[in-house]
């Protein structure tokens, strides 16, 4: 049996090999970018309409590492994720 401990994240291009060997989709793609920017940055960043359906806002953009890295403050996986406040105002929150 395969304990929580046997588990871990992998990098970014084993992800997506992993996916292929297995025939599976992930979500798109926006891009890769060096994490220098504000908060108020991130957020635009974050608007914009989804890559899946063009007549809808996306609900915003996840950052991850492309090698992952174990965050000690965090606890764990380091990944973050900006929400599109156009999203949000669509459904009135």
């Amino acid at each position: 049996m395969i304990s929580v401990e046997d588990l871990r994240c992998v990098d970014h291009s084993d992800f997506r090999r992993m996916l292929d060997y297995v025939n599976l989709t992930a979500v798109p793609d926006v891009g890769a970018i060096e994490l220098k920017h504000s908060v108020d940055e991130l957020v635009e960043l974050s608007i914009g309409k989804s890559v899946l359906n063009k007549d809808v806002q996306r609900e915003g953009i996840v950052f991850r590492p492309l090698v992952e890295e174990y965050e000690p403050t965090l606890g764990g996986r380091l990944s973050f994720k900006v929400i599109n406040p156009k999203f949000l105002l669509k459904y009135d929150e």
